[in-house]
C-alpha cells in the first residue's frame, strides 16, 4: 500500500509513476486566449465575459464626455475605495452600480472574437470582480484578498484550538494556529516594505 497524492492505496510505486507521467499539463497562464477564446482560468481573458475596463482604454488628455473619461472615473473611484481599505465585495457592488447608471446606456462594443456589435453590454459582477482581482491594474486589491484568506484562516483555526471537555490546549492545532500567525505577519511585512514610500494616486471619484 502507498500514498498517492494523499490517499492510501493499492497501487505499486510503479503504478503511481505511470499515473503522474500520463498526467497531461497545460499552461497556468494561456497568452493566446484573446484569439482563442477559451474559457479557463481567472483572468479576463480566459472568462469569456465583457469586460469594460478590457474593451475601453482610459483618456489622460483633457476630459471629455464619453467612455474613455467614463473609463478614467471608474478607475479613479476603484483606487479610491481600495487606498481606504474597503472590502472587495463592496467595491465591485459601488463599480457595478455606476457603469449600469451612468455608463451602459451610453456605449457599445464589437466583441473581438464574433465580430458582433453589442449595444449596452452587461457587465456582471462576476467579471468586474474578476479584472479587480486579477488585472494586475490593481494588485493591492489582490493583496486585500491574501490577508482576507489570512484572517479567516486564523478565525476558524482559534475556535477549534480548545479542548471543550478538558479545557486544555489542543497542541498540533496550536502549532497550526501559530504557524500561520507567523506567516501572514511575514506576509504584512513584505507588503509594508513593497508599498513603503508607494502612495496610490487617487483623483476625486465621479458623483
Amino acid at each position: 500500500m502507498h500514498r498517492v497524492f494523499g490517499v492510501y492505496t493499492n497501487t505499486t510505486m510503479s503504478d503511481a509513476d505511470d499515473i503522474i507521467q500520463n498526467i497531461q499539463g497545460g499552461p497556468a497562464y494561456d497568452t493566446s486566449a484573446w484569439e482563442t477564446g477559451k474559457s479557463e482560468g481567472p483572468q479576463c481573458s480566459l472568462s469569456g465575459e465583457f469586460c469594460f475596463f478590457c474593451q475601453f482604454r482610459e483618456e489622460h488628455k483633457e476630459p471629455e464626455f464619453g467612455e474613455d473619461d467614463d473609463c478614467t472615473s471608474l478607475k479613479n473611484l476603484v483606487t479610491t475605495l481600495a487606498r481606504q481599505h474597503k472590502e472587495l465585495p463592496l467595491i465591485v457592488l459601488t463599480v457595478y452600480n455606476m457603469y449600469e447608471k451612468h455608463i451602459r446606456p451610453n456605449i457599445e462594443y464589437r466583441h473581438s472574437i464574433t465580430g458582433i456589435l453589442l449595444k449596452q453590454p452587461k457587465w456582471t459582477k462576476a467579471s468586474i470582480q474578476r479584472h479587480l482581482t486579477y488585472s494586475l491594474e490593481f494588485p493591492e486589491l489582490f493583496d486585500g484578498v491574501v490577508s482576507q484568506v489570512f484572517q479567516s484562516i486564523i478565525s476558524r483555526q482559534q475556535e477549534q484550538v480548545m479542548d471543550n471537555g478538558s479545557k486544555s490546549v489542543i497542541e498540533d492545532r496550536r502549532r497550526s494556529l501559530m504557524d500561520t500567525i507567523n506567516t501572514y505577519t511575514k506576509w504584512r511585512l513584505t507588503q509594508s516594505k513593497l508599498y513603503l514610500g508607494k502612495p496610490m494616486k487617487s483623483k476625486k471619484a465621479p458623483s
